[in-house]
């Protein structure tokens, strides 16, 4: 048993090493950083603007599965807390990455 968890816990250090030489330690933990710190029902709405960057309320719910009107509310508290940016394009509002340098 104890053998399946070390050749497991391998596997997850080698993929963690290939992660940071791809992308560098700044990067890693400016992209992590924010889910030590947010509560955790906006997780699910903060990863998924991690992967689309630039998105409405329904995309966001597209992805996480809930309603837009849910997505919609987090975001906006999201970006209230900071973590996100927002601006109309048109009638529709987006959300964006607040990057931090």
């Amino acid at each position: 048993m104890s053998e399946d968890i070390n050749v497991k816990l391998e596997r997850i250090e080698n993929k963690l090493d290939l992660l940071l030489d791809k992308m560098g330690l700044d990067k890693i933990m400016e992209m992590i950083t924010p889910f030590y710190i947010m509560p955790e029902h906006y997780r699910s709405s903060y990863g998924a603007m991690l992967t689309l960057e630039k998105a409405d309320a329904s995309l966001v719910a597209g992805v996480t599965g809930r309603s837009r009107a849910v997505e919609s509310s987090h975001l906006n508290r999201l970006v209230d807390l900071g973590f996100l940016g927002k601006y109309k394009d048109g009638r529709v509002t987006m959300f964006e990455i607040r990057r931090y340098k």
